[in-house]
């Protein structure tokens, strides 16, 4: 299908068609400070079980994201990871959304700082504090970084223009390097790209739209 038709074609599905057609597989653990906190949050293709990660995907932290009673599928490449299935957030229905106009098997996303907390105030506390956000893309955690970054794939930076979070984001561009994808803003910070969940559908509909489309100038798959 051509690019044209398929975005003419795109629907925005309710999360619990996204779910029948995707799942999430998420690497949880305790962080130093004895909160919940997410290392990585696979967003897969239930038909898909492969390594070949599609696309990194950065926000700000994992949100309302949590683990789910249920066996993972089997993969070999999850195997020893301790990873388990989680339930998605309403952010990840965006990805998913995402996914399918690109038609993407899998996308990994990764955080600003991996403290899990839905409550974005909270988590700007958190993130006032990189101690305690001990970000992933700290100098500290860089060979940590490589172990979850294993593919050559685009980077895709989704984490909002919130300037409270400028250190983390100048941080994290820091260690990507220029090469990142994302809605960029005239008039916004270089380091700012929207994120990828806007409050109402109609945006959510267009910001999806504005990814793909930056996804597809920078390398012509989508």
């Amino acid at each position: 299908m051509s690019d044209e038709k398929r975005t003419a074609e795109f629907e925005y599905h309710s999360i619990a068609v996204y779910r029948e057609k995707y799942e999430v597989l998420a690497k949880f653990y305790i962080n130093k400070e004895g909160q919940e906190s997410r290392l990585f949050a696979d967003v897969v293709n239930r038909n898909y079980l492969g390594a070949l990660i599609d696309a990194y995907l950065i926000m700000i932290n994992p949100g309302s994201c949590r683990k789910k009673d249920a066996p993972v599928p089997a993969s070999e490449y999850y195997k020893n990871l301790d990873v388990v299935e989680a339930v998605s957030d309403p952010a990840q229905k965006c990805v998913m959304a995402f996914m399918d106009l690109c038609e993407l098997k899998k996308v990994r996303i990764l955080n600003l700082m991996d403290y899990r907390n839905g409550n974005y105030g909270e988590a700007l506390k958190v993130a006032a504090d990189q101690s305690i956000a001990d970000s992933l893309f700290s100098p500290e955690r860089k060979e940590e970084r490589h172990q979850v970054m294993t593919e050559k794939a685009p980077v895709i930076a989704a984490w909002g223009t919130d300037s409270r979070l400028a250190d983390l984001k100048k941080q994290a561009v820091g260690c990507l390097g220029g090469n990142i994808i994302g809605v960029h803003k005239e008039g916004k910070e270089a380091y700012d790209f929207e994120y990828i969940k806007p409050p109402t559908k109609a945006a959510q509909i267009e910001r999806v739209l504005e990814l793909a489309r930056c996804f597809k100038e920078w390398n012509g798959r989508c």
